[in-house]
């Protein structure tokens, strides 16, 4: 059994290395990325809020150079726009 990988110990607790952003999605308006870690194994790989991937923003920007369709900021809806959206929708019914 190998030893856990390393990581930085940073005050807000330990960060550790990403090796590549797999993919993206939105849930309930927060966009996430499948993150491979450096030093674990595939079935290690989590979801993190894009908050979380911030010091590896060069991987994100690679990931979403290959895959401009795939989940991204730009894809996040502001609460005025939801609001705008509805109000739309039940002022056309």
């Amino acid at each position: 059994m190998l030893p856990p990988p390393l990581s930085v110990q940073l005050a807000n607790g330990p960060e550790y290395e990403v090796v590549v952003i797999l993919d993206s999605k939105i849930v309930h308006n927060k966009l996430y990325y499948l993150v491979d870690w450096l030093g674990y194994p595939p079935n290690d790989r989590t979801w993190e809020l894009v908050g979380n991937v911030c010091n590896a923003q060069t991987l994100v920007d690679n990931f979403h150079r290959q895959y401009p369709n795939k989940s991204n900021p730009t894809m996040l809806t502001t609460t005025s726009t939801r609001r705008s959206q509805k109000r739309d929708s039940v002022m056309n019914t």
